[in-house]
């Protein structure tokens, strides 16, 4: 069966598109293809991060506060499946964080 593992580290900024970063809420959404789970800080979010997939968008809550500097590490799990015969290939369809302002 083929699955993967993604791993990226990531750091706030001070500012993204000209809006400060500091304060915001943060998010991290991506699309797998079939099973996925998202870890943030080697914390796996079970309400919201997992058992989705099959182009199922997922979104996980990184931090509510974000501090420019701030740094992160995000793992993916991403299987084909059925697990037991899987067909064709796993892959990750998009990767994003999403910076939320409030009033812009």
């Amino acid at each position: 069966f083929s699955f993967m593992w993604y791993r990226i580290n990531i750091t706030f900024p001070e500012t993204v598109d000209g809006h400060p970063v500091k304060g915001v809420r943060v998010q991290f959404e991506t699309c797998i293809d079939d099973y996925g789970e998202i870890w943030i800080d080697g914390e796996c979010d079970r309400d919201r991060g997992v058992i989705q997939g099959f182009n199922v968008p997922q979104r996980v809550l990184i931090t509510a506060d974000a501090t420019p500097g701030e740094q992160h590490t995000i793992a993916l799990l991403a299987a084909n499946g059925p697990l037991a015969a899987p067909g064709g290939t796993v892959f990750c369809r998009y990767a994003n964080l999403a910076f939320e302002w409030t009033g812009v």
